[in-house]
């Protein structure tokens, strides 16, 4: 009989501070590399699968986008977000 496969579960959560140290080198990055070249800046300071939980994060929640070469940019602006979202000529389709 084959053992019954268990669930992927992570061994170490990202800490707030790599989340910021990721999110802080995307932003001043932003547009110029893809995802293996920021991971590239990394490599040594934290685990890749750390790194690829939070930029999978980034990439969920609209912080970031890649264009059609796979270049990753900051689009996250809450300001900008209020302001188009308050106006009802406007709306949004996922």
């Amino acid at each position: 009989m084959e053992a019954a496969k268990q669930p992927e579960t992570f061994l170490h959560y990202p800490t707030p501070e790599s989340v910021e140290m990721v999110r802080d080198v995307i932003k001043k990055h932003s547009g110029e590399f893809k995802k293996s070249e920021i991971w590239k800046l990394f490599r040594g300071k934290m685990p890749y699968r750390t790194f690829c939980t939070i930029f999978d994060y980034f990439e969920d929640n609209r912080f970031i986008a890649k264009d059609r070469h796979g270049t990753v940019g900051w689009i996250y602006n809450p300001k900008l977000t209020a302001h188009y979202a308050s106006r009802p000529d406007l709306s949004w389709k996922s």
